[in-house]
């Protein structure tokens, strides 16, 4: 066998693995469940843009909202105005950690003055990457932004410079996932 990545070994792999094939087994069931069906019908896509940014922030289980766009294609809701209110509801989920580290930059930076001294230090000697890191990231991560957005948010950087990588980078994120979800459903399911 190849070798692996740094950090990634095949337990996490399968377990990602694991993961990605539960939601789609349960997604496959749900998007034929009547019951299912009338929830969404009746929640539309309200229901799309809470449930987007309730997952955008959960750390423990991470499976992209995205995962269900056969559940809410099923119920007759539009593809692009499913992808549209994920992408925002996902980044209005990214906004909600913005502020948290926002909150815990005024309360740690009395505490932990030497570290913020440091973050400030290297925000200075390198402005620019980590919002090209956060683009990169909200491209290829299928796990919360906020593990990128609350340090930048520690580290001073402003929410308008954030938010416009954010919606871009979730928008094409949920347009790929989505369209490939769609053509695996389609295909094998």
């Amino acid at each position: 066998m190849g070798k692996l990545p740094s950090g990634l070994t095949y337990k996490k792999l399968g377990i990602i693995a694991a993961v990605v094939a539960a939601a789609l087994v349960i997604s496959k069931v749900a998007s034929e469940s009547l019951v299912v069906q009338g929830t969404v019908e009746t929640y539309g896509y309200f229901g799309v843009l809470i449930t987007s940014v309730v997952s955008s922030l959960n750390p423990i289980v991470p499976v992209p909202v995205v995962t269900f766009v056969p559940v809410f294609l099923s119920a007759g809701l539009s593809f692009w105005l499913i992808v549209v209110v994920i992408a925002f509801g996902v980044t209005l989920g990214d906004t909600i950690g913005y502020f948290i580290g926002r909150a815990g930059f005024a309360i740690l930076s009395d505490h932990m003055e030497e570290y913020m001294i440091k973050i400030k230090e290297w925000r200075k000697k390198h402005p620019k990457m980590p919002l090209g890191i956060l683009f990169i990231y909200t491209l290829i991560a299928p796990t919360p932004n906020e593990l990128i957005v609350i340090p930048l948010a520690l580290a001073g950087y402003r929410l308008t410079h954030i938010l416009p990588i954010l919606l871009v980078g979730n928008f094409i994120f949920n347009t790929v996932l989505a369209l490939g979800l769609v053509t695996i459903f389609d295909s094998f399911l």
